[in-house]
């Protein structure tokens, strides 16, 4: 049981660890041949942006960690003449397109408040150390466009389309397949097993959905709970 309660731990790190992974590519944008990675452009936090007509009214901005926004957290939050807070647009519906020659990325978001939409555009500034940013603009009406100019819009060479994955992919391939062929030499050469009793932790193997279906229990009732405190 030791070792199975072993392997379930292993399991579950694997899983938590693909989830992070994927949770720090937010903010990593990928074309044919440009990569845009604005994590150190937000890293600090949402940046504020004031309203092009209403000096009351701001904008804060933040594609790589949504905001507290209302009624849900969002990627732009405006909060209007009177303090209340509006989402223009959530994480989920973002699209993002490469602006023109490399120079920069474009992320559009929909689905906020009263339908409101948002649009950030990131743009390449080689020498603003520091970000600039233009007062942000409603245009067509609920739509609103915030434009920033930053070196971290500026593009680097490598969009992998992906290819990070398929290395993760092939080492986890040759890994398994140097698992089973040499598990397999040992048992039979090392232990003289024969026939099924060749394969590598047989018992394991055998109890391999259970432990999958644990792991996964396991997981979720962690989540569970953890929504239950937050209450």
């Amino acid at each position: 049981m030791k070792l199975k309660s072993i392997y379930l731990i292993l399991l579950i790190c694997v899983l938590s660890t693909i989830s992070f992974t994927k949770q720090d590519d937010i903010c990593v944008y990928k074309f044919e041949s440009n990569k845009y990675d604005l994590t150190e452009l937000f890293k600090s936090g949402a940046l504020v942006l004031n309203d092009a007509k209403s000096s009351k009214t701001t904008y804060s901005v933040d594609p790589c960690a949504p905001v507290a926004c209302s009624p849900t957290e969002s990627p732009m939050c405006q909060k209007d003449d009177n303090g209340s807070l509006h989402s223009c647009g959530i994480l989920s519906s973002a699209t993002s397109k490469e602006i023109e020659n490399g120079g920069g990325v474009e992320i559009d978001y929909s689905g906020g408040d009263g339908g409101r939409a948002s649009t950030v555009s990131v743009y390449c500034d080689p020498l603003a150390e520091t970000p600039t940013y233009d007062s942000v603009n409603e245009a067509p009406t609920k739509t609103y466009n915030a434009v920033i100019r930053s070196k971290y819009g500026c593009p680097s060479t490598g969009g992998d389309g992906g290819l990070g994955g398929w290395v993760f992919i092939i080492i986890l391939v040759v890994v398994i397949v140097i698992y089973i062929i040499g598990g397999i030499l040992f048992m039979r050469f090392a232990k003289g097993a024969t026939g099924s009793d060749m394969i590598p932790n047989k018992e394991f193997w055998v109890d391999f959905p259970s432990l999958l279906k644990d792991g996964f229990f396991f997981m979720f009732s962690c989540c569970r709970k953890s929504d239950y405190d937050a209450v």
